[in-house]
């Protein structure tokens, strides 16, 4: 993929990310040029798929900490049971998600991207590699918590 199309998708989802999370958890996120760490322990994955012209996926890294901060916020309270983070966290990535594609399909008439729906992973040392996939990835840090927000398309 055209690396200025990569940065400006990026940049979309980017852009995204900060305005969600500032409306649901007067968030603040501050970019890290450095892959993070985090070394806390437990990690949330959540790849949604990208679907049209060029196919691709998003994929964020938070840690326990920002998760639970970001459902929190969504609930407007604090959280009672681990089982009510997965689908608030699956929602908070659809708007996320759903909030970047309106911008670049906006942008680039005819791309027509989609979404899928998305899949989460929790463990500790998680990694997922994705070959012959150009991606970004951004690195982001809060007083709860660091995310890493990597999108990347097909060839």
């Amino acid at each position: 993929m055209n690396p200025n199309k990569l940065n400006y998708i990026c940049d979309c989802v980017e852009d995204a990310f900060q305005k969600v999370a500032n409306q649901i958890a007067k968030l603040q996120f501050t970019r890290n040029d450095q892959r993070l760490t985090n070394s806390d322990g437990k990690k949330y994955l959540v790849v949604v798929g990208l679907l049209g012209l060029n196919n691709g996926r998003i994929l964020f890294e938070m840690n326990e900490g920002l998760v639970h901060k970001l459902i929190e916020g969504m609930n407007g309270e604090p959280l009672e049971d681990d089982a009510d983070i997965y689908p608030g966290l699956a929602e908070f990535t659809n708007m996320v998600s759903g909030n970047g594609i309106i911008a670049i399909n906006n942008h680039y008439i005819g791309n027509d991207l989609r979404l899928m729906p998305p899949a989460i992973f929790i463990g500790e040392n998680l990694e997922v590699i994705t070959f012959k996939v150009d991606s970004i990835l951004r690195s982001y840090q809060t007083e709860h918590g660091e995310v890493q927000i990597e999108v990347g398309f097909e060839g």
